[in-house]
C-alpha cells in the first residue's frame, strides 16, 4: 500500500512480483472495483508483462530527459514497446473481467 491520494495501482518486480495499491484507490473505489484493479494487475504478473512495462517506462523517461541513447534506432524499439504496452493493458482488462 502506498500512501498517496491518487487512484492507481501497479505490478512490479520480476522474480517475486508484487502489486502496489495507492491508498486513494482504497478510499474511493468499491470492493468490486478494487477486485477489478487487483485482477488487472494480477493479469500483468501472470502474463509476465512486468519486465517489458519497466523497459517502456525507463525508455520514456530517458527520452523525456533528452538522452542521446534514445536515438533513431531506440525510437523504433520504443514505438514497438508503446504499441505492445497499449495491447497489454487491454489484455489485462480482459483478465480482470474474468
Amino acid at each position: 500500500m502506498s500512501q498517496t491520494p491518487m487512484v492507481n495501482a501497479g505490478a512490479y518486480g520480476m522474480d517475486q512480483p508484487f502489486i502496489i495499491l495507492n491508498s486513494g484507490s482504497v478510499r474511493l473505489l468499491s470492493d468490486e472495483e478494487l477486485a477489478f484493479v487487483l485482477g488487472h494487475e494480477l493479469g500483468h504478473i501472470m502474463s509476465d508483462h512486468v519486465l517489458y512495462r519497466t523497459m517502456t517506462v525507463l525508455l520514456l523517461q530517458l527520452a523525456s530527459m533528452g538522452f542521446p541513447i534514445v536515438g533513431l534506432a531506440a525510437r523504433a524499439v520504443l514505438l514497438a514497446l508503446l504499441e505492445w504496452y497499449r495491447k497489454s493493458e487491454l489484455s489485462c482488462d480482459r483478465a480482470a473481467l474474468l
